[in-house]
């Protein structure tokens, strides 16, 4: 969190005019957000990473990442139950309630531009995440892709991986069968060896 975002945080919470519109909450690892909270605010993530999964075939699905220092504003999702937000790793959110956000930033320009900002980053991580490759020969770039966010956090991503994801979850975030990754993962076990 940069000194322009602490500042208006502060700034926020010393001007809301009832409780709860800015708030600072601490999450631990694996806990799911509660939707009433993804409903109804702008999600600014202060230190930690987390991830969302949407559901597919009845079965919820890693869909990106999220991770310190971004915003997601997840009101603008159909039906939210079909979502779900996970914590990866110990992590710290800043929840501003968008109503509160949206009326104070027409009084203050440089906040919506830092809205603006934060949410164009995440829909350009979207939209990578919508068109990325998925097939057999993607399986160690998208590996590669979550031990980048979880090391930049500070995790030790190389225990982390699979205590964090099961081989199911990771073979869908790659886009292939769970037959296709399981080989491939023993292809690149036997390869580092």
């Amino acid at each position: 969190m940069n000194d322009f975002e602490e500042k208006m945080v502060e700034e926020l919470y010393r001007n809301e005019p009832t409780t709860k519109l800015v708030r600072i909450i601490d999450y631990l690892e694996k806990e799911i957000l509660p939707t009433h909270l993804l409903a109804n605010n702008i999600i600014f993530v202060k230190h930690g990473v987390l991830h969302t999964e949407v559901k597919v075939d009845n079965e919820f699905c890693i869909f990106n990442f999220i991770q310190s220092g971004e915003v997601f504003y997840p009101n603008h999702l159909d039906e939210i139950e079909e979502r779900q937000v996970v914590v990866d790793c110990d992590t710290t959110l800043i929840i501003l309630n968008y109503e509160f956000f949206l009326n104070y930033a027409t009084m203050k320009p440089p906040y919506m531009k830092w809205l603006l900002e934060k949410t164009n980053l995440h829909l350009q991580k979207v939209l990578y995440e919508s068109t990325k490759q998925k097939d057999q020969d993607a399986i160690m770039m998208n590996l590669d892709y979550i031990h980048d966010i979880l090391e930049q956090e500070g995790q030790d991503s190389d225990m982390a991986l699979f205590d964090l994801f099961t081989k199911r979850k990771l073979a869908s975030y790659c886009g292939v069968s769970r037959s296709t990754f399981y080989t491939k993962l023993k292809d690149l076990e036997e390869a580092v060896g």
